[in-house]
């Protein structure tokens, strides 16, 4: 654990944020339009839609250039040994735990086969994968993005054995953050329209029999976190101005109203071309929405009370956890008469609140807190 005077507490105060949207996102999918999920309840509410889509936008591209921006910081403190320890000990073996442990279990009796043989045989196709990483393909994700890490690390090292000490650094000149920016929202938003050509948001595969990911947000995730490892070896990070902070904030706002109104605004336009005036608005929600809330953090947010620190020791273990007690609520509300909007409220809350407790209860146990 880094020390008090040097752990940054608005990147663990962005993390828990960043968590309670995904449980709420989760939330709605049973009363939004669009995605899979194991409920359904009701005529979708169709707010909903642009909801998950301005949310979808930014908050995983965010958790993996946040992720990149710790590991230099990691690397360097543990070395390569200890670092693929940590890994283990924080994404490999929860992502096993929840994935065989609780997933496992819950959807043998849940999937309709003649035998156990027949169950093992479902297990190896691309939905039987996906019933056990559902959610947790982050984590996978993380697992392999830090496997590669460290091996480039490594490979770094035995060509330069000692890295230059970090020197303190001015803040970065606006022009300079307003086109490296601009040239992340043009690049991602272009190869997220050449892979969205051929699979669209929200279709899932399957790679070498494991790995769930979503193509059409690849793009995003690979390059946000390759930012983000470079950002956590200059100190980019810090070196954001607050007045440039602020000017992304108010893009961002901007890009959120613009995504609201694309439909009236760009109705007409062919399916392809509003495809690509949707890529680009929605990369370029990514981009400046992260960097806002990053220098909004930075400045506001970078320190820890009691209350603060109970959301962000507990937030992994919720991001983990969540899904089970969601369900289950939103399975025991099915057809009750009120509103998909009131449901999607209420469920939120519930569900954060019964996460959050279960997750701090467990963390109890001192092996659970090591790895959660």
């Amino acid at each position: 654990m880094a020390s008090l005077s040097t752990r940054k507490f608005y990147l663990d105060n962005l993390r828990s944020f960043l968590v309670i949207l995904v449980v709420v996102h989760h939330a709605g999918q049973a009363y939004g339009p669009g995605g899979a999920w194991p409920v359904i309840d009701g005529e979708p509410v169709r707010w909903l839609g642009t909801f998950f889509s301005i949310n979808a936008a930014f908050f995983m591209g965010l958790f993996f250039l946040i992720s990149g921006y710790v590991m230099p910081g990691a690397y360097e403190k543990y070395g390569t040994a200890g670092f693929i320890r940590s890994k283990i000990m924080r994404l490999l073996i929860p992502l096993a735990a929840v994935s065989l442990g609780i997933f496992l279990p819950i959807n043998y009796y849940m999937v309709i086969t003649p035998h156990s043989a027949a169950y093992v045989k479902y297990l190896g196709t691309a939905d039987g994968v996906q019933s056990i990483i559902a959610h947790l393909w982050f984590v996978q994700h993380l697992l392999i993005y830090s496997a590669l890490f460290a091996a480039v690390m490594w490979i770094v090292r035995k060509i330069r054995p000692r890295s230059p000490e970090n020197k303190a650094r001015d803040g970065l000149n606006s022009s300079v953050v307003y086109t490296a920016a601009a040239a992340v929202w043009i690049g991602v938003a272009l190869l997220s329209y050449a892979v969205r050509m051929s699979y669209p948001i929200d279709r899932w595969l399957v790679v070498l029999h494991s790995v769930r990911l979503e193509p059409a947000h690849m793009p995003q995730y690979a390059v946000f976190f390759l930012t983000g490892v470079i950002a956590g070896q200059t100190g980019l990070l810090e070196r954001i101005r607050s007045s440039d902070g602020k000017v992304f904030c108010v893009a961002g706002v901007i890009g959120v109203m613009i995504r609201i109104l694309c439909g009236s605004l760009f109705g007409r336009l062919s399916p392809e071309m509003l495809q690509l005036v949707y890529v680009f608005v929605e990369t370029f929600i990514a981009v400046t929405v992260s960097t806002g809330l990053i220098v909004l953090f930075r400045d506001v947010m970078n320190r820890s009370t009691p209350v603060l620190r109970f959301f962000s020791d507990n937030a992994y273990g919720v991001y983990l956890y969540h899904v089970f007690p969601m369900v289950g609520i939103q399975m025991a509300i099915v057809g009750l008469h009120i509103s998909g909007g009131l449901k999607f409220i209420g469920v939120s809350m519930a569900s954060l609140a019964a996460s959050y407790t279960a997750v701090y209860l467990v963390r109890k146990i001192k092996a659970v807190r090591r790895c959660v």
